[in-house]
């Protein structure tokens, strides 16, 4: 079994002259020195864990709405799997994750990415309201990334925008020399 790395935060002013910007009210969380790349609301509360990322919506205590992201490097034959077998071995290891499956494996294209995401909606044991769950597999070259969001389904209109943020500016092995500027130290992948 290999070692667990903790994940650490540290917080960097792009610099004005950098290749990529925040969206605005964003901010660029960026993973293992470009491992993992997003833009994720300005205002959201993010905690590191053992190996993943958790970001969490401040305004909503008593419905909390998370998203946790984390990577890890794969070997060449792994990075030729199928996204949906992935998927499906999540499912094995944990069915409540894709129960109740509420529409197809959703596919994201943008070589060198590949991202594929599937949506379930589950019920809290506690209070019987409606969850949605949103699971995304994705990878360039020899990186994958697994992020997970969820939130009460009342708050979903309102969620999705977060959701195709974190989409439209989803970059995966996109290794830097520099992160605050964005310039880049191996190729993708």
């Amino acid at each position: 079994m290999l070692p667990v790395r903790a994940v650490s935060i540290t917080a960097l002013q792009l610099q004005s002259n950098g290749v990529w910007k925040a969206r605005p009210g964003c901010r660029v969380l960026i993973i293992d020195g470009g491992a993992l790349r997003f833009d994720y609301p300005q205002d959201w509360i993010l905690h590191a864990g053992a190996d993943s990322v958790c970001l969490v919506a401040p305004d909503l205590p008593e419905r909390p709405t998370v998203l946790a992201a984390s990577v890890k490097r794969i070997s060449m034959p792994a990075s030729m799997i199928p996204l949906e077998l992935y998927m499906r071995e999540i499912a094995e290891f944990d069915p409540r994750v894709l129960a109740d499956v509420g529409g197809d494996f959703v596919r994201v294209r943008r070589p060198p990415l590949e991202a594929g995401w599937v949506e379930s909606h589950l019920t809290d044991p506690r209070d019987g309201r409606e969850i949605s769950k949103r699971i995304c597999f994705a990878r360039a070259g020899c990186t994958r990334a697994l992020i997970a969001f969820q939130s009460w389904l009342e708050d979903r209109a309102r969620m999705d925008a977060v959701w195709e943020t974190v989409l439209d500016t989803l970059a995966v092995g996109d290794y830097l020399e520099d992160i605050a500027t964005g310039r880049r130290r191996e190729k993708r992948g």
